[in-house]
């Protein structure tokens, strides 16, 4: 790479990726609760190395909200427990937010039970299981 290139590429820090992926998700109707989670994960998905997960999914979300075929102000719900399962209706809205709302209770579940089971519908959720996967081992599942 030659100097002339070097000067043009300009690299974001991870934080200001996530700051960047706020604001444009807030400018485009994504109130807090749906957009923080979102941006923490669009950046770290980056840092991982996966766009699908990542900017590209940014422009997605962003496209979702700008025609109206997601809710940015969605209140995602836990619908009902039925022994092990629990269901999250992600209201429209995108899963990073629903999936942080689920997340305690689900494991309340496992640990008194021994296994858990946890379903979500209506809403968007591509590219997240891997960072899912890791709240889950994070938690000594």
């Amino acid at each position: 790479m030659n100097e002339q290139q070097d000067e043009n590429n300009q690299r974001l820090s991870l934080a200001d990726l996530e700051a960047l992926s706020f604001d444009s998700l807030s400018r485009l109707s994504a109130k807090t609760h749906q957009a923080k989670p979102l941006a923490r994960r669009i950046a770290r998905a980056e840092a991982e190395g996966r766009a699908r997960a990542g900017l590209r999914y940014l422009l997605h979300c962003l496209e979702d909200l700008a025609l109206g075929r997601c809710d940015g102000g969605a209140m995602p719900k836990l619908q009902t427990r039925h022994g092990v399962r629990l269901h999250c209706d992600i209201a429209n809205g995108f899963l990073p937010a629903a999936f942080d709302l689920a997340l305690p209770e689900f494991l309340q579940i496992a640990e008194a039970e021994g296994t858990a089971c946890l379903a979500f519908v209506n809403g968007h959720s591509p590219g997240f299981l891997p960072q899912m996967a890791e709240a889950l081992r994070g938690a000594a599942m």
